[in-house]
């Protein structure tokens, strides 16, 4: 990278389910999705329509969203730590970034769509998550 460049990458942030959380999301989305794949299977040839699963096995879903998630509009400061060999290759830098009201809506919209599969069976361009500037965080 030439000075003056800038890049671009993508982040994730995704927090492992504890094991009993991560049973009841398999055991759910198994039933979810065999609910759709029963759903496809009967309808006429030429529906092209959204197949939607029936509401009580969409509900856990709706449950775990719920109760875990945390993006509210807001400033954040993440760390990021670099361990490396040798050790004094290693570091630690802070930055900044800050999710708007719109941020907020966008991400949990996407339980809207949990009832057709999408971004619990398979995901879709659409729930690509939102794009934040970063920022040196100093202080």
């Amino acid at each position: 990278m030439k000075p003056g460049e800038s890049w671009t990458h993508s982040v994730s942030f995704f927090n492992e389910f504890d094991r009993q959380t991560e049973k009841l999301f398999r055991e759910s989305e198994s039933a979810l999705t065999g609910d759709i794949r029963n759903k496809l299977r009967v309808r006429p040839e030429d529906d092209k329509d959204m197949v939607v699963a029936d509401a009580h096995l969409v509900e856990p879903f709706q449950k775990l969203f719920d109760s875990l998630f945390f993006w509210q509009p807001g400033e954040y400061v993440i760390s990021l730590a670099v361990s490396a060999e040798p050790g004094s290759a290693s570091f630690t830098k802070k930055y900044r970034f800050t999710l708007y009201e719109s941020d907020t809506r966008e991400l949990s919209e996407y339980v809207n769509d949990y009832k057709y599969g999408i971004g619990l069976s398979f995901g879709q361009e659409k729930h690509s998550g939102v794009n934040v500037s970063l920022s040196e965080h100093i202080g």
